[in-house]
């Protein structure tokens, strides 16, 4: 397999849950259901370094990495992974492994990270589509690299 080339459609770029398989490959995972819209946002806190000596400019050290991961989908209350399946998750307070972009070709890079769903706002406009919004933050690493390494 040869890793995806070129720009990335954003179609193909999703979440995926990890369901309690054991096969070590894509099947392990399931698309959270119906999504429209979705991101990983890694970020690096820094801390104040500034001294006397600075020059009056202020200076940063890299301190805590930390993440988040998010999506909307139509809401949809049979969905595979949909809003009970998370709500369900979410209130048992249930880590999950989550997987973010296209890993059905195994060479593709992909992050994965284990996290906590801390919001899921529903909405229900008039005579629109009812979706929802799924927020996780990141526990622990989060890892980047060719989804087929990442799989186990």
């Amino acid at each position: 397999m040869a890793m995806t080339t070129g720009i990335i459609n954003g179609t193909d770029m999703i979440i995926f849950v990890h369901n309690g398989g054991s096969a070590g490959t894509i099947a392990d995972y399931t698309a959270v259901g119906h999504l429209q819209e979705c991101s990983v946002s890694p970020s690096r806190a820094t801390r104040d370094i500034t001294t006397k000596s600075s020059a009056g400019y202020s200076e940063a050290a890299g301190a805590l990495f930390s993440w988040t991961a998010s999506g909307s989908s139509l809401y949809a209350m049979d969905a595979a992974y949909g809003y009970t399946a998370l709500y369900t998750l979410m209130t048992a307070s249930t880590k999950i492994t989550i997987m973010f972009g296209d890993p059905t070709d195994g060479a593709n890079l992909v992050h994965k990270g284990d996290g906590l769903i801390t919001s899921m706002p529903l909405t229900a406009p008039m005579e629109d589509n009812a979706s929802f919004t799924v927020e996780v933050q990141g526990s622990g690493q989060l890892q980047y690299g060719a989804a087929s390494g990442l799989f186990a």
